[in-house]
């Protein structure tokens, strides 16, 4: 698979399971707003969105995922909520956590029920309609360990450890 060994977060298996979360909770018109279109994980939060959406016999819709870049996150992000403005549920990578409220704040606009996927947490107390999936496991003391591991071992294996995300309601 690769020739250096890697500890990463499954992005594509957090956005899956906040897809099914809100399906179950009967949405059918769901959105994403990644990361930068260069950053990886928002490259595996897009698969991971397109394949549930398949599994689960919705619609993909490329329109419906957004790649907000730093310096004008909150621009696009007004567009794409003025477009969607009937979406039933919407995935946030966190970096755009502050931008999308204080779009809500700022305008008076139905919220949807609200996925936000963070590394390890964003939010302090439960919300009415909002979730997150989050890591239990901190990737870099991980890293360390396995590093610790091939060194005392003397192995030359290759070790990709994929994180697996937990869903907090």
């Amino acid at each position: 698979e690769g020739m250096i060994s890697r500890v990463t977060f499954n992005w594509r298996n957090a956005v899956s399971k906040l897809v099914e979360y809100f399906m179950e909770k009967g949405a059918d018109k769901i959105g994403l707003i990644a990361g930068a279109p260069s950053y990886v994980p928002s490259q595996e939060m897009r698969t991971g969105y397109r394949e549930a959406m398949k599994k689960h016999g919705l619609e993909y819709d490329p329109d419906m995922v957004i790649y907000p870049p730093g310096g004008k996150r909150y621009k696009e992000i007004s567009s794409y909520l003025e477009k969607f403005n009937d979406l039933d549920a919407l995935i946030v990578e966190a970096g755009s956590f502050n931008q999308l409220m204080l779009y809500f704040w700022q305008n008076d606009f139905k919220r949807p029920m609200l996925g936000f996927l963070t590394e390890s947490g964003l939010l302090e107390e439960a919300m009415p309609n909002v979730v997150e999936v989050k890591f239990e496991t901190n990737i870099y003391i991980k890293g360390v360990e396995i590093l610790f591991e091939l060194i005392e071992s003397g192995s030359s294996k290759t070790v990709n450890i994929q994180v697996a995300p937990s869903l907090v309601c």
